[in-house]
Order: structure tokens, then sequence, then C-alpha cells
């Protein structure tokens, strides 16, 4: 165990000379304004601020609010002026009290106003002021002015203590400057003027694990173990976080072990980690039996554990035992969140359960959970997806009567569902909707109804929406091109497809292999075969190799023209390829066969395509 690090006594307030009272780094043209009485709200503050009036019930408010905090700032800031008119009979103490429970309230940059003004009418600060001020500049990732004040502490004849370093390495940390932190703790070290303590361990191992240099990290715990520094469930638990976060689950197990052999008692973060870690690799009894521990070691399971072992299950289709679980975590008292239902929801929807989703959808309103925006898409996205629209339309019209509006994702989601069902008109409808509700469509919306009119074919629609993009503001990437040449090809107008992908190049776009098979597929579809040769052979110079679908589309040209030669040509590139035939082409191919020596050979090749 280590000895108490040597820690400057508190000495008795200073009054800051001019040349320390406040100088550039403070100055207003930063942002920190000085909060003159007047600016004050004159309603709503908490009567019991109101009735102090006297030092004595000031300096009891003080002790209790910089524990509990306020409730409001401008409480905070009534007492603060009200301490500056009295003076008398106020020390540092008091104003550090103040100064604390403002910054408990992360208004940090208030606090260095009213340091300003402390020092503007001469008000005494000592050691434990300006370490408070250099926790506010760190908090709003100003270290560099944290540093200026650790120079104030030394002309004020202070000595900061481990405490205020610990601020700074944090700030550091905070700030994702972990090589710095570890360079200012390692001066600590090679000093040894200010012992580092447990927190200074604890912060650059929180620091190092951001990172990811859980190796170093572990060599510092190493350290503190030979130092016989006290070690805590904190530096434990961020280890243990990032190895099951990085997939070393054992290792995180190994830890939890060495835990028990230095009296570190886990908590629930640290079972959280580790339940999910081992979910995420799919290691269910390990899991159940590091839940049963848990509880065995009276470690309640919260909200976060129930989460975490309802969204895996889920995710593997084990909707059953997520609802056993939900039911474990009703019966124990743990209230669900709307995530728990989110992911229960999701999961029963996945297989197409959607009278159980809506019955727990329900059931969520039933415990006065409110259902969020994202509740509604996975509801929507699951009668989508079963084609059951008017469902999915029900309470897409429902939303706005709860106070939700419709995200991009919900339009996107029942858009879709509408144009796989055929129903291009409601489409438009919503749409046009979107646009007049303020939702700016994005390139997935274009995406889906271009493709969907395609589909259902309404070129002119399609190609009416492709225009919009421009007027929005979107830009088209390959994608929704490859999605026009492809549509444009299958509704019989090649001659359209074949100008835009020449237009390609003027577009900065280049044709991936979706594009080019689109496009040799197009051609094929219209007899010139000839001309879809040379794209396949302009595929490889474009160093652009044809797949799987490309030599299939290709494979039936030949087929269609009854050029067995060119079929056994591609087939043997098939081969050499590791690609199959699909369906379709296995058909035509099988059909094509004749009992003569070309046929026994095309034979041969089809049993080599033919995955085992």
């Amino acid at each position: 165990m280590q000895g108490s690090p040597s820690i400057a006594p508190i000495r008795q307030g200073k009054t800051l000379p001019p040349s320390l009272k406040f100088n550039p780094l403070l100055a207003p043209s930063l942002g920190y304004v000085s909060l003159s009485h007047s600016q004050i709200s004159r309603h709503a503050f908490d009567p019991h601020v109101v009735a102090t009036t006297n030092r004595t019930q000031i300096q009891e408010l003080l002790s209790e609010k910089s524990k509990l905090g306020f409730a409001k700032l401008d409480d905070a800031l009534s007492v603060f002026h009200r301490m500056a008119r009295i003076r008398h009979g106020f020390s540092a103490i008091n104003f550090n009290q103040l100064l604390t429970a403002i910054a408990k309230m992360k208004h940090y940059s208030t606090v260095i106003s009213l340091y300003k003004e402390i020092c503007a009418v001469g008000i005494p600060v000592d050691d434990r002021t300006l370490s408070i001020l250099v926790n506010c500049f760190c908090r709003l990732n100003q270290i560099e002015y944290g540093f200026a004040i650790l120079g104030i502490f030394y002309k004020c004849g202070y000595v900061p203590g481990v405490g205020t370093f610990n601020t700074l390495i944090n700030g550091y940390v905070l700030g994702d400057k972990i090589d710095e932190a570890v360079e200012l703790f390692g001066r600590l070290i090679k000093k040894g003027d200010i012992k580092p303590d447990e927190i200074t361990y604890g912060t650059v191992i929180k620091g190092l694990c951001k990172v990811g240099n859980i190796e170093m990290a572990v060599r510092l715990l190493r350290s503190m173990q030979k130092r016989r520094y006290r070690l805590t469930v904190e530096m434990y638990s961020t280890i243990i976080n990032h190895l099951c976060k990085d997939g070393n689950v054992d290792d995180a197990l190994r830890f939890l072990s060495e835990m028990r052999e230095w009296d570190v008692m886990p908590n629930v973060f640290t079972y959280n980690s580790l339940i999910h870690g081992l979910c995420n690799s799919g290691r269910w009894k390990d899991a159940t039996r590091t839940l049963r521990e848990m509880t065995g070691k009276n470690v309640l399971p919260d909200v976060v554990t129930f989460n975490t072992l309802v969204g895996a299950l889920c995710k593997e289709g084990m909707t059953k035992e997520a609802e056993c679980i939900l039911d474990i975590m009703i019966e124990r008292g743990a209230k669900p969140s709307v995530l728990t239902f989110n992911a229960l929801i999701g999961g029963i929807c996945l297989q197409g359960r959607m009278d159980k989703a809506k019955e727990v959808f329900n059931s969520m309103v039933d415990m006065g959970i409110e259902p969020n925006i994202y509740s509604y898409n996975i509801l929507i996205n699951g009668y989508c997806q079963r084609m059951k629209i008017d469902e999915a339309m029900d309470l897409f019209r429902e939303m706005p009567c709860k106070g939700l509006k419709p995200a991009t994702d919900t339009y996107n989601t029942l858009l879709k569902g509408l144009l796989k069902n055929g129903r291009c008109d409601v489409a438009d409808s919503i749409f046009h909707e979107m646009i007049c509700s303020g939702q700016n469509p994005n390139i997935l919306t274009y995406s889906v109804l271009v493709d969907g009119f395609f589909k259902n074919h309404q070129v002119v629609k399609a190609m009416v929406v492709f225009s919009l993009m421009e007027d929005h503001s979107v830009v088209p990437n390959i994608g929704v091109y490859n999605i026009l040449v492809n549509g444009l090809c299958k509704a019989g107008k090649i001659e359209d497809a074949w100008k835009l992908f020449g237009s390609f190049s003027s577009k900065g776009l280049k044709p991936d292999v979706k594009t080019y098979t689109a496009m040799i597929g197009g051609l094929c579809d219209t007899a010139l075969v000839d001309k879809a040769e040379k794209l396949l052979l302009l595929m490889e110079k474009d160093e652009c190799p044809p797949n799987s679908f490309t030599y299939n589309v290709i494979v039936r040209a030949y087929l269609e023209r009854g050029d067995k030669h060119k079929v056994m040509v591609v087939m043997q590139e098939m081969i050499k390829k590791s690609f199959s035939p699909d369906t379709r082409t296995m058909s035509m191919l099988m059909d094509s066969l004749t009992v003569d020596v070309e046929g026994c050979k095309m034979f041969e090749m089809i049993q080599k395509l033919t995955p085992r």
C-alpha cells in the first residue's frame, strides 16, 4: 500500500497583485465575460436560496450546495453577488465551495468569469481556487491555460499537489492527447517531488486504453502492483472493457480472476463489459455463467446488463430467450428502457412474427415507456418486409399524433415498401409530403425511388425523380447511376443507357463491375452481343475484372445465339476463377447439351463449374 502523497498545505487566502490578477489568457476576448448582478434572472429562484440573506445562512447553504449542487445556475450567481457585496467574513474557502458547486454543474466558463470578478474586486484566493480554475480549463479542452495557472501557483508561493497534476493529466486524456499525458506522468515519476497516486495511474491507464495501447496500460498496472499501490475496480474495469471490445475475452476473464487475488471487487460495469464481450463472441454459456456469478456476488444487474443480453440474443435470432430475460428483468424490479424493447421488437420482426412484435410494442406503452422514432421505424420496416403496407401506413400516420416527426429513414423504409408493393402513386404522394414537411431526402431516398419506379415500369417518373436530385443539391453517386443504366436497359432504352454510360468520365465517375454488367446485359438483350464482347474486354483494361454475374450474362447471350464454342471459352474462364453458373444459366446449359463429342466436353465443364 502506498504512503500518502505529499500535498502542499492549504495556505491563508491571498489577494493577487495586479500582475497576477487576470492576465491575457483570461481576457474577455476569449469569451469569458463578467456576469454582473443585473444579468441574473429575476424569476424562478430556489426559495431557500432567495431567503438566504446573512453571512451565516450563506455559509451553511454553501456547505450543503458544494456537495449537492444548485438546482439552477441563477441561484448560484445570486449567492455569489450577495457574497461579493457583503465581503466581510467570507473566506477563500467559502468562494471555493461556490465555484466547486458551479463546476459540478458543468458551467466551467462561468467559473472562469467569476474568478475574474473575484480577482478584480480583491477577494482572496488560495491554491484550491487555482486548482478549480485548472480543472475548468482542462474540461474546456484548453489545457495550455491550465498550465498557465500552474505558473500562478508558484508565483504565489503555493506548491501544486498531486491533485492538480492529476487534473492536468486528465485534461490531456479528455483532449485525446495521450502521448502528452504519458510524458507528464513520466516527468512526475522522474522528478520525484510529487508522488503519483492511484488516481494518477488510473487516469493514465484510462488514456492508454482509450487509444488501444492495452499492453502499456497493463505494464502500468504491474508497476503499481510492485510498488504496492492500491488497485481500484476502475483500473481493472477499464482494461477489461477494452480487451472485450478488441475481442480478447479470454484475457479479460483472466483479469477478472486476478481482481479477486488482489481483493478488488468487480462492479456492475466490470460484469457488463464481460457479458457484452462474451455475447459478441457467441459464448452464451459463459455469458450466463458470468451473470450467475454477478448475482452470486451481490452485484445487481442493471438495465445495461439486460439490454446487452436482450440485444445479443435477438441478433442471434434467439428471441424466445430474449423474452425470458425481459421477464426476469421485470421480476427483479429493473425497469426496461425503450432500448430494451427496440432490440426485442427488432429481433421478432426479423423472424416475421409481426403480431408478436406489435404485442411487445403495445406492452411497452402499457408499462408507461414511450416508444421513440426508432421503435416506429423498426415496426414499419417489419411490416414493409412482410408486405403489410396498410399496417405500416397506420403506424406512419400515428407518429405525429405521438409527437414524433418521421425521419428520413422512416420515409425511406416506407417508400421502399410501397414501391415493392406496386403502390407507385402513394409513394409519389409520400415523397412530396416528405419534402413539404421539411425533411430532406438523402441519396438513399432517391435510390429507392428511382429503382422502385423502374421496377414498376414507371420510367418517366424514375427520370423525373433523378432530375430532382440536382434541385435538392444531392450529388448522384455511382450506385444511383448503376440503377439508371440497369433500369434503362431493362426498359429497352439501350441508346439512352449507352449515352449515359459514355458520359461517366465527364462526370468524374468510374464505372464499376455492376455498371459494366448492367450495360453488357442490356446489349445482350438487344442482340448487340458483339458490342457486349468489346465491353467485356474493356473491363479488363479498365482494371475492373468481371464477376460471376458478368460471366453468367455473357454465357446466356452466347447460348441464345447457339455459339457453343464461345460458351465453352467463357466457361473455361469461369472454371479458372471458381465462378459458378446461376440457376437460369445452368438450366440453359443443360438444355443445350447434345449427344456428341462437343456435348460431352461441355458436360464435363458443367461438372467442374458445379459447387460440391
